[in-house]
């Protein structure tokens, strides 16, 4: 699968390169980044400005922004004032129960759905990476979230005796 990677970012590379004369680089994503969050930033529920000069900046936040946009709005990069959206807050807390009872089991169940769960961190990483605002970051996870419900439920049977 990872052989797969490197030809499509070159190709997608070269695409873009020759269609917008805008290559996939770690200036330029930082750069889409930072555009894209000026629309919502009086909102004061934007990501921070990203600075990426190379790629191993973009590593190294990819932690954060991925666990920001999972968990949203709960405070992981910066804190928003979530308290009088419940809404938002009672759906990052469900995801945070989902992905705890998950992470309990995380072994055995990652290699009965490792395909899955393979499936879900792509989906995630990729939404990650280009979300900016808290609050859409809760919008565009619920695909993510809907395929961990079957995997949430198969732990919470046991425990509540539906065997």
């Amino acid at each position: 699968m990872a052989l797969l990677f490197f030809p499509i970012f070159f190709a997608l590379d070269f695409v873009l390169r020759s269609i917008l004369n805008i290559p996939i680089s770690p200036i330029s994503l930082a750069a889409f980044r930072n555009y894209q969050r000026q629309e919502y930033l009086e909102s004061g529920a934007t990501y921070p400005i990203v600075n990426w000069t190379n790629w191993f900046d973009v590593i190294l936040d990819i932690p954060a922004l991925f666990f920001q946009f999972l968990l949203s709005p709960l405070p992981i990069i910066v804190s928003v004032d979530f308290w009088n959206k419940y809404a938002y807050l009672i759906d990052g807390l469900f995801v945070l129960t989902v992905m705890f009872v998950i992470l309990l089991k995380f072994k055995h169940l990652f290699f009965k759905y490792r395909l899955w769960f393979l499936i879900i961190i792509a989906f995630v990483l990729l939404n990650s990476f280009f979300e900016f605002h808290f609050y859409g970051a809760v919008r565009h996870r619920l695909p993510a979230v809907l395929l961990l419900i079957p995997i949430f439920a198969s732990q919470m049977k046991f425990k509540i005796g539906l065997k």
